[in-house]
């Protein structure tokens, strides 16, 4: 799928650099990918994800300093492989909710304390609800923030801004969240 990706770039010299790019790091990328799934399946399909993003990001990937290159590789990998991680733990988190969607496994869980439990289950549900209408970067930052916990500076880095702005953004995010999360409990 990839080599018809590269394939079917338009410009020669874009086609090219992407093959040479597909050729140099293909098996450094998929050594990356494994560092943190231990899949071999899932590493590729890491791979593929983030050369997919740096295909459709040529013109960027092309102006990059040849010394800079590895790096810049190394760190869409290591992203891609955090977004898959957190989708999955989404999922995971959504599974684990959906074992309590009727009251008889509710009732048989191993929970000592099921009041807790529910209240957990729910907090979570609204989580949920106000992740997914805050603004992307706002889910972002927090995601990376909050569940992936990233540091401030590796947040200003990749959102290309100053750690005291990605703090004001982080804030701004939280407040966001926040009277979401007041209106959605409202509702309730």
């Amino acid at each position: 799928m990839l080599t018809m990706m590269i394939a079917a770039i338009e410009s020669d010299p874009k086609r090219e650099f992407m093959a040479n790019l597909y050729v140099s790091f293909y098996g450094k990328m998929k050594k990356k990918a494994m560092t943190f799934v231990s899949d071999e399946h899932t590493a590729e399909e890491i791979m593929q994800e983030t050369f997919i993003k740096l295909i459709e990001n040529v013109d960027t990937v092309m102006n990059i300093e040849k010394t800079k290159l590895p790096a810049y590789v190394y760190v869409a990998v290591r992203n891609t492989a955090f977004d898959y991680l957190r989708n999955k733990k989404r999922d995971k988190d959504f599974l684990l909710l959906s074992d309590f969607d009727d009251e008889e496994s509710f009732a048989e869980s191993n929970v000592s304390e099921p009041e807790t439990l529910f209240l957990q289950k729910e907090n979570i549900r609204t989580l949920a609800k106000v992740l997914e209408k805050l603004p992307e970067r706002d889910r972002i930052i927090l995601e990376s923030k909050y569940i992936l916990g990233m540091k401030d500076s590796s947040l200003a880095k990749r959102f290309g801004i100053s750690e005291s702005g990605i703090r004001m953004c982080i804030t701004r995010a939280k407040r966001k969240a926040y009277k979401l999360m007041e209106g959605e409990m409202a509702h309730e």
